[in-house]
């Protein structure tokens, strides 16, 4: 890895600006109906400030920033289920307003929900507490009524995380070339000696306030098989990944389009099928060279580095989230 010199940051290097030379952007004015879209995002989320930031700047509005803790702080918060479907209707600490009418699209960036409230809720309790309050955020996100990137599922708040061999497994339905994963009895019992990502395993095995701390040390990393040593933002060359080698090729699938690295058509038609039966339409994927001519997949996350796809994902989102028809890319 080497590091740009002469003032300039390695991710401006590498064409990709650098979030410590952001400029703020003002708030956008409310519409006229009342519909705005949301970028749902924890406060270290940097790329998700970028992508904010960025879509504004591409009129998608009126765009709003809301944390997750901000969120989970609401003072009011009215969440129905009928035969019609589902209603909510929040309203945070600052008067901001939001119901299943008013909400045009959302950029789910939520990793983890766990209001403080919850470290008073005797431990015996807690456990339950937790899962009754995660079941709340997962409806209301699906309640929402517009285009969501990502759409909560049980396991994981911003897309569906997975151990290795269920990524490998997918990816190769979606036909990317894989690896062969072998489980031995005597691997070290550790996240990641399985390929379980450090944030899926503390999720199964701690719960949501369990994989705070790890999130906030790394929030960002790709998971899914390992991959939290890819490269990333800032970086040349690749990086070694146990069990794949090295990952030399990183994109971004964001609902038609592949952003990130320059890869060839079939392989970009492979991580888009990849995408699809992974239910997932904003996902990274990590490649490492193989044997042959055809790259061999190293990983996937639901919550990738958002600052690798540069300018064009920032389009690419903006066509998403307006639902806009985009031709393949």
């Amino acid at each position: 890895m080497t590091a740009a010199s002469g003032g300039v940051t390695p991710g401006e290097a590498a064409g990709r600006p650098d979030e410590r030379r952001w400029a703020p952007v003002p708030p956008p004015p409310s519409s006229r109906d009342g519909r705005r879209w949301l970028v749902i995002c924890h406060p270290w989320d940097l790329p998700a400030l970028w992508a904010y930031r960025g879509l504004t700047r591409r009129g998608l509005g009126p765009l709003e920033l809301v944390s997750v803790e901000a969120l989970l702080a609401a003072t009011r918060w009215e969440h129905r289920l009928s035969a019609n479907g589902a209603f909510f209707d929040v309203t945070l600490v600052d008067g901001r307003r939001f119901t299943s009418e008013s909400v045009a699209g959302v950029l789910n960036r939520i990793l983890v929900a766990a209001p403080p409230q919850l470290l008073s809720v005797v431990p015996s309790d807690r456990r339950y507490a937790e899962q009754e309050f995660l079941a709340l955020v997962l409806s209301w996100l699906n309640a929402v009524r517009g285009p969501v990137l990502n759409p909560a599922t049980p396991q994981g708040l911003s897309g569906r995380w997975r151990s290795e061999p269920e990524w490998r497994v997918v990816a190769a339905q979606a036909g990317l070339s894989v690896t062969p994963f072998r489980v031995s009895s005597a691997m070290p019992a550790h996240p990641g000696s399985s390929g379980v990502s450090g944030a899926a395993a503390s999720w199964g095995a701690g719960g949501p306030i369990a994989v705070a701390a790890a999130s906030a040390q790394a929030p960002l990393a790709a998971s899914g098989a390992g991959v939290s040593g890819a490269a990333g933002p800032g970086t040349t060359g690749g990086t070694a990944v146990a069990g794949v080698g090295l990952v030399s090729t990183y994109v971004i699938v964001v609902g038609r389009r592949i952003v990130g690295d320059p890869v060839d058509e079939g392989v970009r038609q492979a991580c888009r099928r990849l995408a699809e039966l992974a239910e997932t339409p904003l996902l990274g994927v990590a490649l490492s060279p193989g044997r042959e001519a055809a790259p061999v997949f190293a990983g996937a996350t639901p919550l990738p580095d958002l600052l690798w796809g540069g300018e064009p994902l920032l389009d690419a989102l903006a066509e998403a989230l307006h639902l806009q028809p985009a031709a393949p890319g």
